[in-house]
């Protein structure tokens, strides 16, 4: 057996090591005892310097991923501060489980049974199981993905609220009626907000190439005129420029329509 090495002092010599990195060490707490970021855009994270969790702002709700016992009461308390700031609504809408395990989601029943809580089909399967009261299971389960669609948060339909908020209608004999257009991949989801926002600018129509928007959105109750166009490709669509105008036209308040146009 062997001994550390003393020194002159009888003190034994202990080995050097790095000093531990500022990182390492963890955020500033606040007196509540939790430190809230902005990850990126409207996507925020929270944490006591143990456990984490996530939430994504929107105009029609908040999404948190995961609900830590540790911090739900500051998750809360974090949403409120975030949303605040932003004017945009506290309400969570969705919650979203990366899996079934109690110190990760024991905080979920904190929010309340009106959320929509979304988690792999194996979560479902272990929550059920376990029939934990704090940890209600998921109401939208899923095999291999699942591409959650909150808010409109897209950069596509964000210019809908700027055309809404920069633009007004023009008055020019030339225009028949006036339209949003907007170009779209097919992916993106229009948010209520900002429907309701191209309405209260008097806009009548939105020409779009989305597709989806009527699966996305409930469209029960809108004013504006939705005309989906068949396809995006310029080459294509200007040999059918009389067809779209024609639909524009035509469209009545609150109805949606679909103009086909060939692939070719």
């Amino acid at each position: 057996m062997t001994s550390p090495a003393t020194s002159t002092t009888g003190a034994p010599d202990l080995p050097e090591y790095a000093p531990v990195p500022a990182i390492a060490k963890g955020a500033t707490l606040n007196e509540h005892g939790y430190h809230v970021w902005q990850v990126e855009r409207n996507l925020y994270a929270v944490t006591d310097n143990v456990y984490m969790s996530a939430f994504l702002t929107t105009p029609d709700g908040v999404v948190i991923f995961d609900a830590p016992p540790n911090i739900g009461h500051n998750i809360r308390r974090a949403v409120d501060e975030v949303t605040a700031a932003s004017g945009l609504t506290n309400q969570v809408t969705h919650m979203v489980y990366s899996h079934h395990h109690t110190d990760h989601q024991g905080a979920s029943s904190l929010f309340g049974g009106d959320i929509v809580r979304i988690g792999h089909e194996e979560t479902r399967r272990l929550l059920l199981r376990d029939d934990d009261p704090a940890r209600p299971v998921p109401d939208v389960t899923f095999s291999d993905r699942y591409t959650l669609e909150a808010g409109g948060e897209t950069a596509m339909y964000d210019a809908i609220v700027l055309a809404s908020h920069k633009l007004r209608p023009s008055k020019k004999k030339a225009i028949v009626r006036p339209v949003i257009i907007l170009i779209t991949d097919g992916v993106d989801t229009a948010s209520k907000a900002s429907l309701r926002a191209a309405e209260e600018a008097s806009f009548e129509v939105l020409l779009t190439t989305d597709k989806n928007i009527r699966y996305q959105q409930n469209l029960s109750k809108r004013v504006i005129a939705i005309v989906v166009l068949g396809n995006s490709r310029w080459p294509v669509l200007q040999r059918y420029v009389e067809r779209v105008v024609a639909a524009v036209n035509t469209a009545k308040p609150g109805t949606y329509c679909e103009v086909e146009i060939p692939k070719r």
